[in-house]
């Protein structure tokens, strides 16, 4: 009986013991600085930002503004057809409006749409410059 008890105790210390170690750390990706992917972020006027969210390839910004989503949209038609701007395209689909901009670095997208009763919200994501090229094939021995 007295192996019984013991062997139970050392069962639940060690059971214990291993309910307590830490998870190996993951290791965040690492991420290029916003001047490499958005080197001109063209913030909407009056803008909070909301969230940042990036990754080894891409960032994305997200504001909300009070102006109005027509003034906003004026805005970015305005600014972005011009230097260091290139705007190529613009949309509306869904009650979102894109535009797709090049600039002397990585290509951006800009998308506009109501914020409820609050204003607008302003989405503006870039690829990292070499994110887009192809890989290179690698050779045949």
């Amino acid at each position: 009986m007295r192996y019984s008890i013991f062997a139970t105790l050392l069962f639940a210390a060690a059971s214990l013991g291993a309910c307590q170690q830490k998870p190996p750390a993951v290791q965040e990706p690492e991420r290029p600085p916003v001047g490499k992917v958005l080197p001109n972020l063209p913030v909407p006027p009056d803008a909070t930002p909301l969230t940042t969210e990036s990754s080894k390839e891409a960032m994305q910004f997200l504001f909300t503004t009070h102006v109005s989503v027509d003034s906003v949209l004026s805005y970015y038609r305005d600014l972005l057809g011009k230097e260091p701007y290139r705007l190529i395209n613009e949309s509306a689909n869904g009650g979102v409006t894109s535009f797709y901009v090049e600039q002397d670095g990585p290509s951006m997208w800009v998308a506009v749409q109501k914020n409820g009763d609050a204003g607008t919200m302003v989405t503006i994501a870039g690829a990292a410059k070499d994110a887009s090229a192809p890989k290179p094939v690698p050779k045949k021995p």
